[in-house]
């Protein structure tokens, strides 16, 4: 008898064993399967920037413009620091899978079609505006660091007019991403990259132009040997007249959103006087066809209203 149980209990931590290890390797197949998957959507993604790289050179229109345009807000909002495998495929899947959960919710909760609908549609302008608002922060970053960034390279120039010394004793008192572009500048240079390809790396990592125009032009001071001075002197006066306007057009911006948000504040303000009209008007408009439609159609102008406001932040571009 007691060694019938034993045999069993052997059994059964053969059985837990066997088990284990098959679901492991399952596991680490479906691991392998779902890794293989992204790293594909990664390598399309990577020769959709490269091929936008190039037509911009040869000035070529690409084929697809809209993933062309959704990667490279992608690209700009440094999603991909936190998301690694982040691409316009999964962007476009991942929205359409919440968008969907989100909406089946919103009925559960609610029983309305039309809230659903509203739901559906009001997710991928959400997380599209949250991109976008991504894009604008690194803009900003990079666009208020300029001015610093010309300072602190002038400063070295007058010690040693060499654009190497001058970029590599920049590097650490720079602000991300700045630091590991202007880091990685000086490494290429001194794993024997030339100079040009070295400044071609820096121009294609950044996408803001008036950093572009500052780093053509210090190339092209480094083929003469000039006097970097008397060039970051002039782009200082630039850059400087630039901020000015840069002010200017971001008290029209903000006049702007505070129009459009007082216009979303009015529909709601509006919707609270005619609940004093009727006793039951809040139960009308969730409950009946009507008030749901005129719901459904106030929440998509206070959405559109939340999106222009974060969108008309380009005109700082």
């Amino acid at each position: 008898m007691k060694l019938l149980k034993i045999i069993n209990l052997i059994l059964i931590l053969s059985l837990l064993c066997i088990s284990y290890i098959l679901s492991k390797r399952l596991i680490n197949d479906d691991k392998k399967k779902v890794k293989s998957i992204l790293c594909y959507f990664d390598k399309k993604y990577r020769d959709r920037l490269f091929d936008k790289k190039v037509n911009r050179i040869y000035k070529r229109k690409g084929s697809n413009i809209f993933l062309s345009k959704l990667d490279e807000t992608i690209y700009s909002s440094g999603i991909r620091k936190y998301l690694k495998y982040m691409t316009s495929e999964i962007f476009i899947l991942g929205v359409i899978i919440m968008s969907f959960l989100f909406s089946v919710a919103v009925f559960k909760i609610y029983e309305s079609v039309i809230f659903s609908v509203v739901a559906f549609a009001a997710l991928p302008i959400i997380l599209y505006g949250v991109l976008k608002e991504m894009v604008q922060v690194n803009f900003d970053r990079i666009d208020n660091s300029i001015m610093f960034l010309i300072s602190s390279l002038k400063s070295n120039a007058a010690v040693k007019n060499n654009i190497v010394f001058m970029m590599e004793e920049t590097t650490e008192k720079l602000k991300e991403p700045l630091r590991t572009y202007n880091n990685d500048f000086v490494r290429d240079i001194r794993v024997g990259m030339p100079m040009k390809k070295a400044f071609e790396n820096y121009i294609n990592k950044v996408e803001n132009i008036r950093l572009r125009n500052i780093l053509k032009n210090l190339y092209i001071c480094s083929l003469n040997n000039a006097d970097y001075c008397k060039l970051l002197d002039k782009t200082r006066v630039v850059i400087r007249n630039y901020y000015e306007e840069k002010e200017k057009r971001k008290s029209k911006v903000k006049s702007a959103q505070i129009s459009i948000t007082a216009i979303a504040f009015a529909t709601l303000i509006i919707l609270n006087a005619l609940s004093k009209v009727t006793d039951n008007f809040y139960a009308l408009l969730m409950n009946t066809t009507t008030g749901q439609v005129l719901v459904g159609y106030l929440l998509c102008v206070i959405l559109f209203s939340i999106y222009r406001c974060l969108s008309l932040k380009k005109f700082n571009y």
